[in-house]
């Protein structure tokens, strides 16, 4: 059964749209920032990118790839989620974006949440930049949020340097995890913080905490999203109690 996924409450609404237009009387630019999984839709995007790549054998991998990167994960996350980009090594770029296309075909239409869509549009439309800041690969991000209106160049995620347009394994940038993802954020705004900050676990604090007027916490519920493990779960709570405490906004889409 497909699951429903509740609009924001009036008052939420008014409260987002009071603030936004607050923000936007300052000269521009306006920027806004969104995580991508369990924020603008229920679906990893990094994570089904990678299991589609394991299915097709694109790349060589480890005999078992995911115990591979849990172990990684349990050394060193930042190691981790870098890892997930070096093993492109070697292909070229377009190829690795056709993947991620192909990716997105077969997992079926991504499911965003309906209130965001909303709130993205209502953003774009008083022409505030937004940006998605995510700790997965930035290329298996970058053609979901095409569906959004938003350019695969306002993707800021993990990504190792392309030299004539074939990706290598030397880290470009920040590895966007936890305060990595303001780091990066600002690097792009050139220092300028977001109107507005929209995250679903802890690991998007940093995100919420810097907006100058809306900080968003969301957060689902259910065992039912097939992306969802304890661990997300766990990190949804734990930003909730924290929105909470700061008198930041919360939306539960279930």
């Amino acid at each position: 059964m497909k699951t429903q996924f509740k609009d924001f409450s009036e008052s939420l609404w008014t409260t987002i749209f009071n603030q936004v237009q607050s923000a936007i009387q300052a000269p521009a630019p306006h920027y806004a920032v969104f995580d991508a999984d369990g924020t603008l839709w229920d679906n990893d995007a990094g994570n089904s990118f990678f299991n589609y790549e394991i299915e097709n054998k694109l790349i060589p991998l480890p005999q078992d790839p995911w115990r591979h990167v849990y172990a990684l994960k349990e050394i060193d996350t930042l190691q981790a989620f870098l890892w997930l980009a070096q093993i492109h090594k070697g292909v070229p770029i377009q190829k690795v974006r056709t993947w991620a296309k192909e990716a997105l075909q077969k997992s079926g239409p991504i499911v965003f949440f309906p209130a965001i869509k909303k709130l993205i549009s209502y953003l774009q439309k008083n022409n505030v930049e937004i940006f998605v800041v995510t700790a997965s690969v930035q290329w298996a991000v970058e053609p979901c949020v095409e569906l959004l209106g938003i350019p695969p160049k306002n993707v800021v995620g993990v990504k190792t340097k392309i030299e004539n347009g074939i990706i290598t394994d030397i880290q470009d940038g920040f590895v966007t995890y936890q305060e990595n993802k303001l780091k990066a954020l600002l690097e792009r705004t050139h220092g300028k913080k977001p109107l507005l900050a929209c995250g679903n676990t802890m690991g998007d604090f940093w995100l919420l905490d810097s907006a100058t007027h809306v900080k968003l916490a969301v957060r689902t519920e259910s065992d039912e999203l097939h992306f969802k493990d304890q661990n997300i779960k766990k990190q949804e709570e734990h930003l909730y109690q924290e929105a909470c405490e700061r008198g930041w906004l919360t939306h539960n889409f279930l």
